[in-house]
C-alpha cells in the first residue's frame, strides 16, 4: 500500500472528523488504484465543501480578472507594450493555493506535473477558475 501525505493542518490536530478520515481513506484507495483524475475530483469536492469561502473567492477573482483583461485570450489591454501582451505573460487560471497544496500532498511533482496537459484538463473540468473568456482554447497544447 502506498503512503499518502496528509495535509499539514490535519497533522496538527489531535482528532480529525469522520468526514476527513473518510476523505483520506478514499484518496489512498484512488491513489493506489492509479485513478488520478477521480482523486483530483474528490480533492476538489472536498475543497469546495470544507473551504467554501476560499473557493468562492477564487471564482470571484477569476471573474474579476476576466473583466480586466484586454481581450478574450486573457492578454493585457491593447495599449500595453507589445512584450506585456505576449501569451506567456498572461494569467490562465486562478487555482486556489490550499487546493494546490492538498493536491501536492497526495501527488509528487513527478507523479503529477502541473504542465499544460494538466492545466487543460483542470480547465475543462472546472471552467469557473479560468481567466480568459476563450476558455480551454487559450491554453496552448
Amino acid at each position: 500500500m502506498a503512503k499518502i501525505k496528509v495535509p499539514v493542518e490535519y497533522l496538527t490536530k489531535k482528532e480529525i472528523t469522520s468526514d476527513q478520515h473518510l476523505f483520506i481513506e478514499k484518496l489512498m484507495k484512488l491513489r493506489d488504484d492509479k485513478k488520478q483524475w477521480e482523486a483530483i475530483d474528490e480533492i476538489v469536492r472536498f475543497f469546495k465543501k470544507f473551504y467554501p469561502i476560499e473557493y468562492k473567492e477564487s471564482v470571484d477573482i477569476s471573474r474579476g480578472l476576466r473583466k480586466t483583461r484586454g481581450d478574450k485570450w486573457g492578454r493585457g489591454h491593447k495599449d500595453l507594450h507589445k512584450e506585456a501582451r505576449q501569451a506567456n505573460l498572461r494569467m490562465v487560471m486562478n487555482l486556489p493555493f490550499r487546493l494546490t497544496v492538498i493536491i501536492r500532498k497526495v501527488y509528487t511533482i513527478e507523479e503529477l506535473p502541473f504542465d499544460r496537459k494538466f492545466l487543460r484538463i483542470i480547465a475543462e473540468k472546472y471552467p469557473e477558475i479560468l481567466v480568459p473568456e476563450k476558455g480551454v482554447n487559450s491554453i496552448s497544447k
